[in-house]
């Protein structure tokens, strides 16, 4: 017995696309993008499996998939993987150093600071046990905390960063017929920079793991503008860039503006 056809609209370009239950994925007839249809999440477990794999087709193929990354469809999944994905860097980052540093967290200190507890007089050692456990103690509430606030602070960086990146969109991204591109909105850019976060995994390899998470987050959203605004490569890394090179600019303005006066008082003597 035949399935009735159904029909979903493609994430990318708003093209009506049938499909039968029976279908896996569907390929749109116009962008050709292939998205699965709207299923459910299939439970937790699915869940799980789906953040990885595509956490996996990111950092492994990130040309394929911001080439096929829909540019519609909310902003709830790609900001929830580039939280996760930034937590995660942070939490496994935050154990290394830990383990890094050695027996010398708060607990340990508390341990070592015990046989003074019942000295009735100042032990001279005692004022200097406490000094190291207070230490400790800040130090490693100060790790927990930054570890704790990473969602929030990750939530703003990407929102307000995707605003500059679509500023940059606007203005570099070629018009056609009078209009700039349809992929040129403000939720494209969020997700090229929530996606983009993919590499933030790496800062939680010891030693050289956040300089390597900077430098690939900054690749990985360079490629995701030139693939999803299909522009070169000058522009994509402007676009991406964007931000970072309105904050340069205005340093070097700034600058020259103060060397610019002070040659004027210099001068003016």
């Amino acid at each position: 017995m035949s399935r009735s056809p159904m029909s979903d609209e493609c994430p990318r370009c708003g093209t009506k696309c049938d499909y039968t239950n029976r279908a896996d994925t569907v390929e749109c007839p116009s962008c050709g993008l292939t998205f699965s249809p709207d299923k459910g999440d299939g439970g937790s477990t699915s869940l799980v499996r789906r953040y990885f794999r595509g956490l996996g087709g990111i950092l492994f193929h990130p040309v394929d998939f911001f080439r096929l990354m829909p540019v519609r469809g909310g902003l709830a999944g790609p900001l929830a993987f580039a939280l996760i994905t930034h937590w995660l860097g942070s939490a496994l980052s935050f154990l290394w150093s830990g383990l890094a540093s050695g027996p010398s967290t708060a607990l340990d200190a508390f341990f070592r600071l015990a046989p003074y507890w019942s000295e009735e007089v100042d032990h001279p050692g005692r004022g200097a046990a406490f000094d190291r456990m207070r230490d400790q103690t800040q130090e490693w509430f100060s790790g927990v905390s930054s570890v704790i606030i990473d969602p929030f602070l990750t939530l703003f960086s990407i929102l307000l960063t995707a605003v500059f990146v679509f500023i940059g969109a606007r203005i570099l991204v070629p018009l056609q017929d009078g209009k700039n591109r349809p992929a040129v909105t403000y939720e494209s850019a969020a997700r090229i920079v929530a996606y983009g976060m993919a590499p933030a995994i790496l800062s939680g390899l010891p030693f050289a793991g956040s300089a390597l998470s900077a430098i690939f987050i900054a690749i990985y959203t360079i490629l995701g503008a030139r693939e999803v605004y299909r522009v070169g490569m000058g522009r994509a890394v402007v676009i991406a860039l964007f931000p970072k090179l309105l904050i340069i600019g205005f340093a070097l303005g700034t600058l020259f503006l103060i060397f610019f006066w002070l040659t004027q008082l210099i001068f003016s003597f």
